[in-house]
């Protein structure tokens, strides 16, 4: 089993469908609303950080195209680029990704990736459920340990529409940068039950 394919099955059993906690703030309409999330990871300085980005098609509109901003304070965490997912590799879906540097408020460097998922030219099938993608982030050789919050807006449309859909939720998440050296403990779930 791939490393990449382990962490989809420890995220799909962790993610099963569900929205995360911090979602269940307010009320969703499962059959109207799509909803995007990212997944939260870690890495230390010179390594990379792969974000998985998790998609969940409302029950009865199809959503042919879904633009996903991941903000996010850059000073130590560069981004590298976009990988799909097993379902969007299934799928046949085209993963664009465009970074656009800024500032904050304070002066800090930010970067914003806009991340655009499409099904194939002329469907009428929705994007998929599922992990729809990965964000790979480099840490930089010189980071500090930090946990770097990714936040994230969403918009969508139907397929063959350019019509935004009314209600997108989407759910950022944090990178954790780690001390050089430092290995975290992994538990195989499997092997602990």
């Amino acid at each position: 089993m791939t490393l990449r394919m382990a962490v989809f099955i420890a995220l799909l059993a962790a993610f099963s469908g569900l929205v995360p906690a911090v979602a269940q703030e307010t009320e969703i309409d499962v059959a109207t609303t799509p909803r995007v999330s990212l997944g939260k990871t870690s890495a230390s300085p010179e390594e990379t950080a792969m974000v998985p980005v998790y998609f969940i098609p409302p029950k009865s509109i199809p959503v042919g195209r879904l633009k996903l901003d991941v903000s996010f304070v850059s000073v130590n965490v560069k981004f590298d680029r976009v990988e799909p997912g097993p379902v969007a590799d299934s799928a046949k879906v085209h993963l664009s990704a465009q970074v656009t540097p800024g500032k904050n408020e304070s002066g800090i460097e930010t970067s914003t990736v806009a991340l655009v998922a499409t099904v194939p030219e002329q469907s009428a099938d929705s994007l998929p459920s599922g992990l729809l993608a990965y964000i790979t982030l480099r840490v930089s050789a010189t980071a500090r340990p930090a946990k770097i919050t990714l936040k994230t807006s969403a918009e969508a449309t139907r397929p063959g529409s350019t019509d935004l859909l009314p209600d997108v939720r989407s759910f950022g998440a944090e990178v954790e940068v780690m001390a050089a050296g430092y290995s975290p403990t992994v538990v195989c779930f499997f092997f602990t039950h």
